[in-house]
């Protein structure tokens, strides 16, 4: 298990989660974990009221303390090892790139054993998988680019040109269509346009509901109207295909982002 005074920060920050009941149990989700935090410590703070007393109860806990636990099993399996340690590699280099606590990097006390289920970043391919196609004559919406946002899940963010559009940018819809590792097609939608330059007219859409084992797939992306109607042409990417081209620290976090997702399909189909 990590050493806890590796991750001792003076940074205290508050975030919000969501509950959830399950059965005799409730559940509480914190998203506001990027990868660069796989390392920092959570601490929940409760509040138990029964029969008029009070009682106040905190816990913490970090990604990387779950992930070590599950590490240190000895019954854990290789392909779960290869997942857990390529996870923290992911958010080691996530750190890295990002320049954030450095000093306690996720990755950092893997021994030499959990280091031999690592995948070498090296040996990582990428897909080229990007392309417009010419399905919609006269678009009202034209893309001008792509890049990835390393939040909780991992961010797909377009930026999009609205200067022939006669609506309202903001009621715009990023609609992707994809099939997922189970083979099964899905159709998702991305969070509603937001402005990013002005006196361009180019706005911003995202979609993050892609899970780790899919980040290989090929996804059909299009801007649709309030009504449903495709209003860009059809854009073809794979979150794989963004490590195409980088270099140096962005070149390696792209890596150990792919060798985690591989790593992902790995462990499901084991």
């Amino acid at each position: 298990m990590p050493d806890s005074s590796e991750k001792k920060t003076n940074q205290v920050k508050s975030v919000g989660c969501t509950r959830s009941d399950c059965g005799e149990y409730q559940r509480y989700t914190v998203k506001a974990v990027d990868a660069t935090k796989m390392n920092d410590e959570i601490t929940f703070k409760m509040k138990l009221v029964q029969d008029g007393k009070v009682a106040y109860v905190e816990e913490s806990y970090s990604i990387a303390d779950y992930v070590y636990s599950q590490l240190n099993k000895a019954n854990a399996s290789d392909s779960l090892k290869a997942l857990c340690a390529n996870l923290l590699q992911y958010g080691g280099w996530a750190q890295r790139y990002k320049g954030y606590r450095t000093d306690a990097c996720a990755d950092s006390l893997l021994t030499e054993a959990q280091r031999g289920y690592l995948t070498d970043l090296n040996s990582v391919e990428f897909e080229t998988v990007n392309e417009t196609m010419n399905d919609l004559q006269e678009p009202s919406v034209l893309w001008v680019g792509k890049t990835l946002d390393l939040q909780s899940n991992v961010t797909l963010k377009t930026y999009i040109d609205c200067t022939h559009y006669t609506g309202a940018p903001e009621d715009l819809q990023l609609k992707v269509r994809y099939t997922d590792s189970h083979g099964n097609e899905q159709i998702a939608y991305g969070d509603m346009c937001t402005p990013y330059d002005g006196e361009k007219q180019q706005f911003t859409l995202s979609f993050a509901g892609l899970p780790a084992t899919d980040l290989r797939t090929s996804l059909e992306l299009c801007v649709v109207d309030p009504a449903g109607t495709q209003v860009s042409a059809t854009m073809r990417y794979s979150i794989g295909s963004y490590g195409n081209g980088k270099t140096n620290t962005l070149l390696s976090l792209c890596q150990a982002l792919m060798a985690y997702s591989d790593s992902a399909v790995a462990f499901k189909n084991s």
